[in-house]
């Protein structure tokens, strides 16, 4: 049995917000708010009166930052 094929939907440009991104942009995108995030979480950990949370605040901010970077970047229409 052969597998199932499905088509493939082609989105025009005028869909994306800000049209495709080129490469460099988003490499830009994704330090830019890899960056904030981490500095978030490196002002949350100061900030607290317990010194241990500092890591955990670093890692958190790290983790967010990841994740919004993917969003940032992810094309909405390929998955």
């Amino acid at each position: 049995m052969s597998p199932v094929t499905l088509p493939v939907r082609r989105v025009p440009e005028e869909d994306h917000v800000l049209g495709r991104l080129p490469r460099r942009h988003r490499h830009v995108l994704v330090v830019v708010a890899l960056a904030v995030c981490v500095a978030a979480g490196l002002v949350a950990g100061a900030a607290s009166v317990v010194p241990v949370l500092l890591p955990t605040a670093l890692a958190t901010g790290t983790a967010v930052g990841m994740v919004a970077a993917a969003v940032l970047v992810r094309d909405s229409h390929h998955g």
